[in-house]
């Protein structure tokens, strides 16, 4: 993925916002937190390619104002998330009219997982939301390697990516869990053995945002997997996931 500064991104957003054709979905909350069908919004709009450049999150299950900004680097559009007092937002904007479609299919899917996530157990619910908060984590590791930031920040951000992970039976029970795991615990020594006042490494970058865009499709798939498969199954935990003692 070719590196696109995240100012010039959002620089650009805010212009385009006002020249680019655009097509919004309100998406109402029902019986589902605001915060919960924010997060349920978040994962249906992203895509494994699917750059986020911008997010807010309110401390609240129930406040207004979460907000994030995708930009697609295949499609060239933008998607901008908002959470509002009576529903959830969400808005493309694309150069090309033609590509403005694409709007029903997150629609679509935000219809399906929404109704789906309302049949699951209180229990597996909080632990979907807690997931795809690991999801918004791993877009912001590669975000900040793609943007070159300091090796403070990557290690921190990959660290989140762990703490969070390992205590998700949702995602410790996951197929090949260990092994995302030992990805990660590795990416973090790296970050960590390097010049942490200094921009991480280009060359290195390359290489984690690569491993990172695999994770990013294998907890996807774990997420969508979680709708609808059987919650003993989802929930029992068969990986061999690293503890801190």
């Amino acid at each position: 993925m070719k590196k696109v500064d995240v100012i010039v991104l959002l620089e650009r957003f805010q212009k385009i916002k006002t020249e680019w054709a655009n097509k919004s979905i309100h998406i109402p909350y029902d019986s589902i937190s605001k915060k919960s069908l924010f997060e349920l919004s978040y994962h249906a709009a992203n895509n494994v390619p699917t750059r986020n450049v911008y997010v807010h999150i309110q401390p609240g299950d129930e406040e207004v104002g979460n907000e994030a900004i995708f930009y697609s680097p295949t499609e060239k559009v933008f998607i901008d998330i908002v959470g509002t007092e009576r529903n959830v937002e969400i808005t493309l904007y694309a150069e090309e009219e033609s590509k403005l479609n694409a709007i029903h299919d997150i629609e679509q899917k935000m219809k399906t997982i929404s109704q789906d996530f309302k049949k699951r157990s209180a229990n597996l619910q909080n632990q979907i939301t807690k997931t795809i908060l690991v999801e918004r984590k791993i877009d912001r590791v590669i975000h900040l390697a793609m943007d070159k930031d300091l090796a403070r920040n990557v290690y921190g951000g990959i660290g989140e990516v762990r703490e969070r992970g390992a205590l998700i039976p949702l995602i410790r029970s996951a197929e090949n869990a260990n092994v995302v795991e030992l990805a990660v615990m590795k990416w973090m020594n790296t970050a960590f053995k390097e010049n942490q006042d200094a921009p991480f490494p280009i060359e290195k970058a390359k290489g984690l945002t690569k491993n990172f865009l695999q994770i990013k499709d294998w907890l996807m798939k774990r997420i969508d997997k979680s709708f609808t498969a059987a919650e003993d199954e989802l929930l029992k935990d068969k990986s061999e996931f690293i503890k801190d003692d």
